[in-house]
């Protein structure tokens, strides 16, 4: 990114580009892989992680954590 002041900007933008591409397949396992992908490196830049918890017959828990954001 040029700015980190327009991180936000250019990761909504972008997963907005993405998920009108993946609505015109629609193919909901393609979405939902593409969502997790830009949910990952999003979480990852900032330096944070994506995890998942499944527990059979209850489902899954899609996790993602942040380091707190410091005063500037």
């Amino acid at each position: 990114l040029l700015e980190p002041s327009h991180a936000q900007r250019v990761a909504t933008e972008t997963s907005r580009m993405l998920r009108v591409l993946v609505e015109m397949l629609r193919d909901e396992d393609v979405q939902q892989v593409l969502d997790r992908m830009i949910v990952k490196r999003i979480a990852e830049t900032q330096g944070g992680r994506v995890w998942l918890e499944s527990v059979e017959g209850e489902g899954t828990t899609f996790h993602v954590a942040l380091p707190p954001r410091s005063a500037e």
